[in-house]
């Protein structure tokens, strides 16, 4: 059975802003679904879309706000995981 998430926890479930959640559907990337009135979004689709292993994504959020309590930039952070996802995917 399909799990639902609202526009608000589906961003935070990708860790992302709200708007991003309406752009990505906007454009097609995801599809926003209707229950009554509300607003919801598929938590399998989100997690294929953003083709993410979601222990493997706690991880990285755990770095990546151990890193800004540190006090690296955003722009390092994000060199950084780029990285370490370009050398985990040649192995």
């Amino acid at each position: 059975m399909p799990c639902y998430l609202s526009r608000s926890k589906a961003a935070a479930h990708l860790d992302v802003h709200p708007t991003t959640i309406d752009r990505w559907s906007d454009a097609g990337h995801i599809t926003k679904h209707t229950i009554g009135s509300r607003v919801v979004f598929d938590r399998d689709e989100l997690n294929v879309f953003a083709g993410r292993n979601v222990e493997l994504n706690e991880e990285k959020r755990a770095v990546i706000r151990a890193a800004k309590k540190a006090g690296v930039t955003l722009n390092a952070i994000s060199v950084a995981v780029g990285l370490s996802e370009q050398i985990i995917a040649e192995v």
